[in-house]
């Protein structure tokens, strides 16, 4: 399987063309690393896609990490009256409600925040699907009576605080997680009491607001697309909370469904990244989108953070611009590396392929230079989630990469995170260390090593050996983390007796990762067991 051999991790989004068994079992066979579920292009529930693909895992014998996204359902135009894609010509009227009316007239397009009409002005932008689509906002109408939503969000949330942490105290969750300390934060602000959202003192009634909005160019608009407002003149961009209720329940459900990973996103400002850290998800590897401009300039405070860093392309280059999201993925995939996080890159690495059958030359360019850089995994989003083949789009993707990692300086690379760690460097990185110097030195062809909780397994990762990585658990839970870090290839170890190195020279011919006669190096503790912390033994072996 030629998968085994491409140190690049991908992530496949499930939709209507990936959620059935059928199909999922063949995106594990053809190396899908990590599954995202997103209800964004879900036709069933996330409950019904994850119980597919946990039956899919169990029956291909694939185990691989499970992603879920917080505020994915932060701005988006949805439903509107046929539900069919809407024909829009130059200079149409659109209308956008954020609740059904009955009677109304004309093109009706309804959002799913119901703050939109309070977020934006006339004469504002609304970048629509990363910008395919332009409605200028020409005025905000009153339309009819109807309670004010900051109350009935008010009392959601407070109902939703309390049967979460509920939910937490009886699960037995509620075990302390580290707080990003901010001024003017305490270690009881949480997710749920943004200092920025207070309850009003009296209850007010507001009209029921419709965005009038002009179109700017022909074209075929499409149901539950993202949504940027760029506002006019020197205004900043307008942020709301209204859909936090949402990313409650998601988290909830990521807890109680024992994930793995947990992306947030739309993260502007410290309290925004005091709120990640103050969930308590402790067996949840929390990654965090960077995906506009704020969190662009957060950056090194984002990655020294969190578990990992996802760069959401997309929105970003709406905020910045084309060349400067270029330049800006270097830097965050340069500084990932010399800290040792995970980084993923997303957003339309393969779109053609949502409805072609092959890569466009300037998608392979883009994953080419993705990869050379030095990025762990990519996430395909519409090709797997709603395209037309998301098998052919995974093997596209894989083809791609195993082309281009034949081409990176691995020498190089390792020299270089070295540098950056050499005055500060502990006992388990020198190890690790040392064990990619000997694979580049004699021409090695696999390293091999014992990890209870992923850490040697990363640490060696972020030296950048030019081999694949087997990295040996006896925990499902980071074989599963595992699965999105570069080079590494986790397999579970059950009920071991005896010496684990002859285990893994029988896992090494087995997979075909090594044949006899390969120079291979092993690390592992002293006794030779599994025991977090205690990587300490570092052997030149070749298989017999």
């Amino acid at each position: 399987m030629a998968h085994l051999a491409r140190k690049t991790k991908i992530a496949c989004t499930l939709g209507k063309s990936s959620s059935s068994k059928e199909v999922l079992i063949e995106l594990l066979r053809s190396g899908m690393d990590i599954a995202r579920i997103s209800d964004r292009f879900l036709t069933i529930s996330k409950q019904e896609v994850l119980t597919n693909l946990r039956e899919a895992m169990d029956e291909a014998g694939i185990h691989v990490g499970i992603m879920v996204g917080l505020r994915e359902s932060d701005l988006r135009l949805g439903y509107h009256s046929s539900n069919e894609p809407l024909i829009l010509q130059k200079e149409d009227t659109v209308q956008i409600i954020t609740t059904p009316i009955a009677g109304i007239e004309g093109h009706a397009i309804q959002c799913n925040n119901m703050e939109f009409p309070n977020l934006v002005i006339p004469g504002d932008h609304l970048l629509i699907d990363f910008g395919k689509i332009v409605f200028t906002v020409i005025e905000i109408r009153d339309i009819v009576k109807t309670p004010d939503p900051a109350d009935i969000l008010d009392h959601r949330l407070n109902g939703s605080s309390d049967d979460l942490h509920h939910h937490m105290k009886t699960s037995g969750s509620m075990n302390e997680f580290p707080t990003y300390k901010t001024e003017g934060m305490h270690k009881s602000d949480s997710f749920h009491s943004r200092p920025k959202r207070t309850k009003p003192k009296t209850a007010k009634h507001r009209s029921q607001k419709v965005v009038i909005c002009r179109v700017e160019q022909n074209c075929t608009f499409l149901a539950d697309k993202p949504v940027h407002i760029r506002p006019i003149g020197k205004r900043e961009a307008p942020v709301s909370y209204a859909n936090d209720i949402e990313d409650i329940k998601d988290a909830t459900w990521a807890s109680e469904n024992d994930l793995d990973f947990l992306v947030y996103k739309q993260v502007r400002d410290e309290i925004d990244l005091a709120d990640v850290f103050t969930v308590p998800l402790p067996n949840i590897k929390k990654y965090i989108g960077i995906q506009n401009k704020d969190s662009a300039d957060l950056k090194e405070s984002l990655i020294r953070s969190a578990d990992g860093i996802v760069i959401g392309r997309g929105m970003l280059a709406l905020e910045t611009s084309l060349a400067e999201v270029c330049r800006m993925q270097k830097e965050i995939i340069k500084l990932c590396n010399e800290l040792g996080k995970p980084v993923v890159i997303s957003t339309q690495l393969l779109e053609s392929m949502v409805h072609k059958h092959t890569p466009s030359s300037s998608e392979v360019t883009d994953i080419t230079n993705a990869v050379l850089d030095g990025c762990d995994a990519l996430l395909l989003t519409g090709e797997t989630a709603y395209g037309d083949n998301p098998v052919a789009a995974l093997q596209a993707c894989s083809r791609i990469c195993l082309e281009a990692e034949r081409f990176l300086d691995y020498q190089s690379q390792c020299e270089s995170i070295l540098s950056t760690i050499r005055e500060n460097i502990t006992v388990a990185e020198n190890i690790c260390y040392c064990a990619v110097r000997s694979i580049l030195t004699l021409n090695g062809k696999l390293i091999v090593c014992l990890t209870q909780s992923g850490y040697t397994a990363q640490l060696i990762s972020r030296f950048m050996p030019p081999c694949m990585i087997l990295a040996l658990t006896d925990s499902m839970k980071t074989l599963h983390s595992l699965r999105i870090v570069r080079g590494v290839y986790p397999v579970f170890i059950k009920n071991y007796q005896g010496p684990l190195i002859g285990q893994a020279m029988e896992i090494i011919k087995q997979t075909g990762l090594g044949k006899v006669g390969d120079v291979v190096a092993y690390l592992g503790s002293f006794e030779d067991h599994f025991e977090a912390g205690a990587t300490s033994s570092l052997k030149i072996i070749t298989i017999v």
